[in-house]
Protein backbone atom coordinates (compact mmCIF):
# COMPACT_ATOMS: atom_id res chain seq x y z
CA UNK A 1 0.00 0.00 0.00
CA UNK A 2 1.43 3.35 -1.07
CA UNK A 3 0.64 5.91 1.60
CA UNK A 4 0.96 8.95 -0.69
CA UNK A 5 -1.51 7.52 -3.20
CA UNK A 6 -4.04 6.75 -0.48
CA UNK A 7 -3.76 10.26 0.99
CA UNK A 8 -4.10 11.79 -2.47
CA UNK A 9 -7.24 9.69 -3.10
CA UNK A 10 -8.93 11.26 -0.06
CA UNK A 11 -7.56 14.77 -0.74
CA UNK A 12 -5.38 14.84 2.38
CA UNK A 13 -2.53 17.23 1.60
CA UNK A 14 -0.75 17.63 4.96
CA UNK A 15 1.92 15.45 6.52
CA UNK A 16 -0.05 12.96 8.65
CA UNK A 17 0.76 12.80 12.36
CA UNK A 18 -0.27 10.44 15.11
CA UNK A 19 -2.69 12.87 16.79
CA UNK A 20 -6.40 13.65 17.07
CA UNK A 21 -6.30 16.50 14.57
CA UNK A 22 -4.94 14.20 11.85
CA UNK A 23 -7.40 11.44 12.81
CA UNK A 24 -10.36 13.82 12.54
CA UNK A 25 -9.20 15.18 9.19
CA UNK A 26 -8.46 11.75 7.71
CA UNK A 27 -11.87 10.46 8.81
CA UNK A 28 -13.79 13.43 7.42
CA UNK A 29 -11.95 13.48 4.10
CA UNK A 30 -12.30 9.71 3.67
CA UNK A 31 -16.08 9.85 4.16
CA UNK A 32 -16.44 12.68 1.64
CA UNK A 33 -14.09 11.16 -0.97
CA UNK A 34 -14.94 7.45 -1.12
CA UNK A 35 -18.51 6.19 -1.66
CA UNK A 36 -20.20 3.48 0.32
CA UNK A 37 -21.29 0.98 -2.36
CA UNK A 38 -22.08 -2.70 -2.85
CA UNK A 39 -22.01 -2.82 -6.67
CA UNK A 40 -19.57 -5.75 -6.88
CA UNK A 41 -22.09 -7.96 -5.09
CA UNK A 42 -24.57 -7.30 -7.90
CA UNK A 43 -21.88 -7.73 -10.54
CA UNK A 44 -21.26 -11.22 -9.05
CA UNK A 45 -17.68 -10.21 -8.38
CA UNK A 46 -16.34 -11.88 -5.19
CA UNK A 47 -15.11 -9.47 -2.55
CA UNK A 48 -11.46 -9.79 -1.58
CA UNK A 49 -10.83 -8.52 1.93
CA UNK A 50 -7.05 -8.28 1.94
CA UNK A 51 -5.02 -5.07 1.93
CA UNK A 52 -3.54 -5.41 -1.56
CA UNK A 53 -6.89 -6.18 -3.21
CA UNK A 54 -8.69 -3.42 -1.33
CA UNK A 55 -5.97 -0.91 -2.16
CA UNK A 56 -6.18 -1.84 -5.85
CA UNK A 57 -9.97 -1.54 -5.92
CA UNK A 58 -10.55 1.54 -3.77
CA UNK A 59 -7.39 3.59 -4.31
CA UNK A 60 -6.06 2.61 -7.73
CA UNK A 61 -9.38 1.90 -9.49
CA UNK A 62 -11.11 4.70 -7.54
CA UNK A 63 -14.03 2.60 -6.36
CA UNK A 64 -15.90 2.51 -3.07
CA UNK A 65 -16.90 -0.41 -0.90
CA UNK A 66 -19.00 -1.50 2.06
CA UNK A 67 -18.12 -1.69 5.74
CA UNK A 68 -15.59 -4.52 5.80
CA UNK A 69 -13.77 -3.12 2.78
CA UNK A 70 -13.69 0.56 3.71
CA UNK A 71 -13.01 0.20 7.42
CA UNK A 72 -10.41 -2.54 7.05
CA UNK A 73 -8.46 -0.52 4.48
CA UNK A 74 -8.74 2.63 6.60
CA UNK A 75 -7.52 0.68 9.64
CA UNK A 76 -4.42 -0.30 7.68
CA UNK A 77 -3.88 3.32 6.66
CA UNK A 78 -3.99 4.36 10.31
CA UNK A 79 -1.51 1.63 11.26
CA UNK A 80 0.81 2.76 8.46
CA UNK A 81 0.75 6.31 9.83
CA UNK A 82 1.52 5.03 13.33
CA UNK A 83 -1.81 5.08 15.17
CA UNK A 84 -2.44 2.56 17.94
CA UNK A 85 -5.64 0.99 16.58
CA UNK A 86 -7.57 -2.25 16.29
CA UNK A 87 -10.60 -3.57 14.46
CA UNK A 88 -13.62 -4.46 16.62
CA UNK A 89 -16.87 -6.31 16.11
CA UNK A 90 -20.16 -4.41 16.00
CA UNK A 91 -23.68 -5.82 16.06
CA UNK A 92 -26.38 -3.93 14.17
CA UNK A 93 -29.83 -3.14 15.57
CA UNK A 94 -32.91 -3.58 13.42
CA UNK A 95 -35.96 -1.27 13.46
CA UNK A 96 -37.37 -3.09 16.49
CA UNK A 97 -34.02 -2.71 18.27
CA UNK A 98 -33.22 -6.40 18.11
CA UNK A 99 -29.44 -6.73 18.01
CA UNK A 100 -27.72 -8.76 15.30
CA UNK A 101 -24.95 -11.34 15.41
CA UNK A 102 -21.28 -10.91 16.22
CA UNK A 103 -19.14 -9.59 13.33
CA UNK A 104 -22.24 -8.05 11.75
CA UNK A 105 -20.24 -4.87 11.15
CA UNK A 106 -16.56 -3.95 11.38
CA UNK A 107 -15.58 -0.79 13.28
CA UNK A 108 -12.24 0.64 14.39
CA UNK A 109 -10.97 1.62 17.84
CA UNK A 110 -8.13 4.17 18.00
CA UNK A 111 -6.19 4.76 21.21
CA UNK A 112 -4.82 8.25 21.81
CA UNK A 113 -5.04 10.00 25.17
CA UNK A 114 -8.63 8.75 25.01
CA UNK A 115 -10.25 5.96 23.00
CA UNK A 116 -12.12 6.87 19.80
CA UNK A 117 -14.66 5.02 17.69
CA UNK A 118 -13.80 5.31 13.99
CA UNK A 119 -16.16 4.27 11.20
CA UNK A 120 -15.82 5.33 7.54
CA UNK A 121 -17.72 2.28 6.28
CA UNK A 122 -21.29 2.56 7.52
CA UNK A 123 -22.72 4.59 4.65
CA UNK A 124 -24.41 7.42 6.49
CA UNK A 125 -22.94 8.00 9.93
CA UNK A 126 -20.79 10.53 11.77
CA UNK A 127 -18.12 12.35 9.75
CA UNK A 128 -15.55 12.57 12.57
CA UNK A 129 -14.54 9.98 15.20
CA UNK A 130 -16.51 9.71 18.43
CA UNK A 131 -14.96 9.59 21.88
CA UNK A 132 -15.67 6.40 23.82
CA UNK A 133 -16.70 7.16 27.43
CA UNK A 134 -14.43 5.87 30.19
CA UNK A 135 -17.18 5.45 32.77
CA UNK A 136 -20.85 4.50 32.74
CA UNK A 137 -21.99 7.70 31.12
CA UNK A 138 -23.03 8.98 27.70
CA UNK A 139 -20.87 10.84 25.21
CA UNK A 140 -23.00 12.96 22.88
CA UNK A 141 -21.65 14.47 19.67
CA UNK A 142 -23.43 16.77 17.21
CA UNK A 143 -22.38 15.92 13.68
CA UNK A 144 -23.36 17.61 10.43
CA UNK A 145 -26.65 15.80 9.85
CA UNK A 146 -27.49 14.17 13.19
CA UNK A 147 -26.64 13.84 16.87
CA UNK A 148 -24.85 10.70 18.04
CA UNK A 149 -24.47 9.14 21.46
CA UNK A 150 -22.25 6.39 22.83
CA UNK A 151 -23.51 4.76 26.02
CA UNK A 152 -21.48 2.38 28.16
CA UNK A 153 -23.19 -0.60 29.71
CA UNK A 154 -20.08 -2.07 31.37
CA UNK A 155 -16.31 -1.90 30.96
CA UNK A 156 -16.23 -3.28 27.42
CA UNK A 157 -19.77 -3.00 26.01
CA UNK A 158 -21.07 0.12 24.28
CA UNK A 159 -24.07 1.21 22.22
CA UNK A 160 -23.98 3.81 19.44
CA UNK A 161 -27.28 5.68 18.95
CA UNK A 162 -28.48 8.39 16.58
CA UNK A 163 -31.03 11.19 16.79
CA UNK A 164 -32.03 13.72 14.15
CA UNK A 165 -33.15 16.33 16.71
CA UNK A 166 -31.53 15.24 19.96
CA UNK A 167 -34.41 14.04 22.10
CA UNK A 168 -35.29 10.60 20.69
CA UNK A 169 -32.38 8.28 19.94
CA UNK A 170 -32.46 5.04 17.94
CA UNK A 171 -29.81 2.40 18.47
CA UNK A 172 -27.43 1.89 15.53
CA UNK A 173 -25.06 -0.79 16.76
CA UNK A 174 -23.48 -2.34 19.84
CA UNK A 175 -19.73 -2.83 20.00
CA UNK A 176 -17.01 -3.91 22.38
CA UNK A 177 -13.30 -3.13 22.72
CA UNK A 178 -11.98 -6.65 22.13
CA UNK A 179 -9.28 -6.68 19.39
CA UNK A 180 -10.31 -8.84 16.43
CA UNK A 181 -8.65 -10.38 13.39
CA UNK A 182 -10.09 -9.91 9.93
CA UNK A 183 -10.47 -13.69 9.53
CA UNK A 184 -13.12 -13.65 12.26
CA UNK A 185 -15.36 -11.57 9.95
CA UNK A 186 -15.11 -13.90 6.94
CA UNK A 187 -18.27 -15.89 7.66
CA UNK A 188 -20.37 -12.73 7.84
CA UNK A 189 -18.65 -11.26 4.77
CA UNK A 190 -19.66 -14.35 2.80
CA UNK A 191 -23.20 -14.20 4.14
CA UNK A 192 -23.59 -10.56 3.16
CA UNK A 193 -22.36 -11.05 -0.38
CA UNK A 194 -23.99 -14.40 -1.21
CA UNK A 195 -27.07 -15.09 0.94
CA UNK A 196 -30.51 -14.26 -0.54
CA UNK A 197 -31.40 -13.02 2.96
CA UNK A 198 -28.61 -10.43 2.92
CA UNK A 199 -29.62 -6.77 2.83
CA UNK A 200 -26.82 -6.14 0.33
CA UNK A 201 -27.93 -8.95 -1.99
CA UNK A 202 -31.47 -7.57 -1.90
CA UNK A 203 -30.46 -3.94 -2.45
CA UNK A 204 -28.05 -2.14 -4.77
CA UNK A 205 -26.59 0.88 -2.99
CA UNK A 206 -24.18 3.72 -3.68
CA UNK A 207 -24.08 6.80 -1.46
CA UNK A 208 -21.76 9.62 -0.44
CA UNK A 209 -22.11 12.94 1.39
CA UNK A 210 -21.51 16.09 -0.61
CA UNK A 211 -20.85 19.60 0.66
CA UNK A 212 -24.51 20.62 0.43
CA UNK A 213 -26.07 17.29 1.42
CA UNK A 214 -25.95 13.72 0.05
CA UNK A 215 -26.40 11.75 -3.16
CA UNK A 216 -27.67 8.17 -3.14
CA UNK A 217 -28.45 5.41 -5.61
CA UNK A 218 -30.82 2.90 -4.06
CA UNK A 219 -32.04 0.18 -6.44
CA UNK A 220 -33.89 2.07 -9.18
CA UNK A 221 -33.93 5.46 -7.42
CA UNK A 222 -31.48 8.34 -7.56
CA UNK A 223 -31.88 10.64 -4.56
CA UNK A 224 -30.17 14.01 -4.16
CA UNK A 225 -30.56 15.96 -0.92
CA UNK A 226 -29.49 19.60 -0.85
CA UNK A 227 -30.11 21.12 2.56
CA UNK A 228 -33.75 20.35 3.37
CA UNK A 229 -34.68 19.86 -0.28
CA UNK A 230 -34.89 16.25 -1.50
CA UNK A 231 -35.10 15.30 -5.17
CA UNK A 232 -35.84 11.73 -6.29
CA UNK A 233 -36.10 10.22 -9.74
CA UNK A 234 -36.68 6.73 -11.06
CA UNK A 235 -33.90 5.12 -13.11
CA UNK A 236 -35.13 3.55 -16.32
CA UNK A 237 -32.22 1.31 -17.39
CA UNK A 238 -28.86 -0.20 -16.48
CA UNK A 239 -27.19 2.25 -18.83
CA UNK A 240 -28.73 5.16 -16.94
CA UNK A 241 -27.81 3.62 -13.57
CA UNK A 242 -24.14 3.30 -14.46
CA UNK A 243 -24.10 6.68 -16.16
CA UNK A 244 -25.12 8.17 -12.80
CA UNK A 245 -22.42 6.10 -11.09
CA UNK A 246 -19.88 7.58 -13.48
CA UNK A 247 -21.07 11.19 -13.55
CA UNK A 248 -22.20 11.69 -9.95
CA UNK A 249 -19.87 9.33 -8.06
CA UNK A 250 -16.85 9.48 -10.39
CA UNK A 251 -16.64 5.68 -10.69
CA UNK A 252 -16.46 3.90 -14.03
CA UNK A 253 -17.94 0.44 -13.52
CA UNK A 254 -20.32 0.29 -16.51
CA UNK A 255 -17.84 -1.70 -18.58
CA UNK A 256 -17.67 -4.36 -15.87
CA UNK A 257 -21.46 -4.46 -15.66
CA UNK A 258 -21.83 -4.74 -19.41
CA UNK A 259 -19.41 -7.66 -19.50
CA UNK A 260 -21.45 -9.48 -16.86
CA UNK A 261 -24.68 -9.29 -18.85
Amino acid sequence: MKLDNYLRRINFRQTPKNNLQTLNELHRKHVFAIPFEDLDIHLKKPLKIDVDSLYEKIIVEKRGGFCYELNYLFYNLLKEIGFDCQIVSSRMYDKRENVGCEFDHLSILVKLEEDWLVDVGYGNLFTEPMKIPTKIDDYVYKDRDAIYKISQSNNSKFVLSESKKGYKFKKIYAFDTIPRKIEEFYEQIDFKQYSPASYFVKNRICTIPIEEGRITLFNNKFIKTIGKKKEERTIQSEEEFYQIVREEFDMNVWEESFCQN
